[in-house]
């Protein structure tokens, strides 16, 4: 083997160790903010309002997107998939189970629901190219659905949940969500 061939090798050997750090390193860095938003954003309510937020803004943005705009809608959809993927298992796991044993049964059923039409509406996002314009429509309907579901459960759930909680259920959902959120992030 020549001195040529040789430092291409090493070179792509490099490149390769390169991108695994740079892995790495993004995703502490991400469980990083993810951790320091959960500290910021008080207890477990104030966390998934923040949450919704976030939410609304990157749907706002995708579903404003412009046809021409492709990888940045590529972009934008994987940070929705991700952040509404994490939220979702956080009031999965632990907040919906809480408002069931509360009685709210039905309602936690069709949030459920809800989320799985999200998770469709998502693949269909995912397998559809960014440059169709029923890109533009799939990405209107996710964002009515997210915010007509966060309505809901802002002014209705939440607050049954949050001021019907007695002696320390609040600090221990709050405890247990953030627990989640770090541990799917």
């Amino acid at each position: 083997m020549n001195t040529r061939m040789t430092g291409r090798l090493i070179g792509a050997a490099g490149a390769a160790a390169l991108g695994v750090v740079a892995g790495l390193s993004f995703g502490r860095a991400r469980k990083a903010v993810a951790k320091a938003s959960m500290a910021l954003n008080g207890d477990w309510e104030h966390q998934m309002k923040a949450e919704h937020r976030a939410l609304k803004k990157l749907l706002k943005d995708m579903a404003d997107s412009g046809i021409e705009e492709a990888a940045r809608r590529a972009a934008l959809l994987e940070q929705t998939a991700e952040a509404l993927s994490r939220h979702t298992l956080e009031e999965e796991n632990i907040i919906y189970p809480a408002l069931r044993s509360c009685g709210m049964t039905s309602a936690v059923k069709a949030q459920l629901d809800d989320h799985a039409d999200m998770r469709a509406m998502l693949r269909d996002l995912e397998e559809t190219a960014p440059e169709d314009p029923a890109w533009t429509e799939a990405a209107k309907r996710l964002k009515a659905l997210v915010y007509r579901h966060a309505r809901q459960e802002e002014q209705e759930l939440f607050p049954m949940l949050h001021d019907g909680a007695l002696g320390g259920d609040n600090a221990r959902l709050t405890q247990l969500v953030r627990r989640e959120g770090l541990r799917i992030s």
